[in-house]
């Protein structure tokens, strides 16, 4: 894996490709035996994520507290004592508002709960999961006062890639020095690890597999042009679309694929943890024609299966992927990206998928849920925060 230039203004954890040995096994684990103790809120929480969940399995001198927006509102931002605040997700208290007055009503209740964590002396500690919020509309006043406070009262910023780190800087004249760069984790251990392999590969086809919650900047519209497209047929084995999918969007997709002159499966449904390792393992390539993006979250989950990624070459996409799967992003500003994109993953032979494969599934290794929870911790540990 080729480095990536890094700016010495704020603290990147490098990512290695080699194995972990035995003796940073053994330092891992005498490091855990002096875990640092201490009570850690996390702000807010989000059901059926889990994200949250991959963070904090080496903070094991930790009493978490996950807190949820329904119960910071009912007690308007009078929380009890905690040693850090972990904040996720800015839009986070907002979701689903749409009257100005509730924004200014939440905000309010938030930087109280901010505040007052601060006058205790606690530490705040603020993960950037995106650029501006998914929803439509939630790029608001609220949002935008509430990135204001954390760019200047957190005491360690955490972002996924060094893309994130110059937005902040860039754009929200965020402090260098205050920035850490941990790569999101990959999902080893999440979910079941079940035996099998992809179907064998027709020679210029690929199997796709369009994964997750649907939501609007997902790139649903890019999706049905190019792969419900005359022609598609010819570099498509099949695609599967999966995932919780509003009403008109799956009648959209149905409509779409109608026709199609090779297999469609539409699973617009939430799909139960036990099913996943099965869709990934029937794909060789995760399609994610994202409309903007900073990090994704499917994109690990790709990386964790093998699976390499059809997306566009934006935020820290490229960061998140080994050399060799960069070769199946595409600049997004091309109307014809994705569907070239999608064409050299189908051309591809099996030579080259299973090297692909496997340094992605290096990466992931690498990336695993807990080694990533101790940078985060070592992080910590090493700024005073803890």
């Amino acid at each position: 894996m080729s480095a990536i230039p890094q700016p010495t203004a704020f603290r990147h954890s490098p990512v290695s490709m080699a194995p972990v040995s035995s003796a940073a096994e053994r330092a891992d684990e005498q490091g855990q035996r002096n875990a640092p103790r201490f009570r850690l809120r996390v702000y807010p929480t989000v059901s059926r994520n889990p994200y949250l969940g991959l963070l904090y399995g080496a903070f094991e001198g930790a009493e978490v507290e996950m807190l949820e927006r329904v119960r910071l509102m009912r007690r308007f931002g009078f929380m009890g004592r905690a040693d850090v605040l972990h904040f996720h997700w800015e839009d986070g208290s907002f979701w689903g508002v749409k009257s100005p007055w509730t924004v200014r009503h939440r905000l309010k209740i938030v930087l109280r709960m901010l505040n007052r964590h601060r006058a205790f002396g606690g530490k705040i500690v603020w993960t950037v999961h995106n650029e501006a919020p998914h929803r439509p509309g939630e790029d608001h006043e609220g949002f935008r006062a509430l990135r204001a406070w954390l760019v200047a009262h957190a005491d360690m910023v955490h972002v996924h890639s060094e893309a994130a780190a110059r937005m902040l800087i860039e754009t929200w004249k965020a402090d260098a020095a205050k920035i850490e760069v941990i790569a999101h984790p990959s999902y080893l251990g999440v979910y079941p690890q079940t035996p099998g392999s992809p179907p064998a590969k027709v020679a210029g086809k690929a199997a796709f597999l369009f994964f997750g919650v649907y939501s609007a900047y997902k790139g649903g519209d890019a999706l049905r042009r190019v792969f419900a497209a005359p022609g598609a047929e010819g570099f498509v084995q099949s695609l599967t679309v999966a995932g919780a999918t509003p009403d008109d969007e799956a009648v959209r997709l149905r409509d779409a694929f109608a026709g199609a002159m090779m297999p469609v499966h539409l699973r617009l449904d939430r799909v139960p943890d036990e099913d996943v390792p099965g869709l990934f393992r029937g794909a060789h390539a995760c399609v994610l024609p994202y409309r903007r993006t900073m990090t994704s979250g499917v994109a690990n989950l790709a990386l964790t299966y093998g699976v390499p990624v059809v997306a566009p070459d934006m935020g820290g996409i490229a960061e998140g992927l080994p050399e060799s799967a960069r070769a199946l992003l595409y600049n997004p500003d091309d109307p014809n990206g994705l569907a070239r994109a999608a064409e050299r993953a189908a051309a591809l032979d099996q030579t080259d998928w299973s090297r692909i494969s496997a340094e992605c599934r290096a990466l992931a290794a690498d990336r695993a849920p807990f080694r990533q929870s101790q940078r985060l911790l070592a992080a910590m540990m090493r700024r005073g925060i803890v």
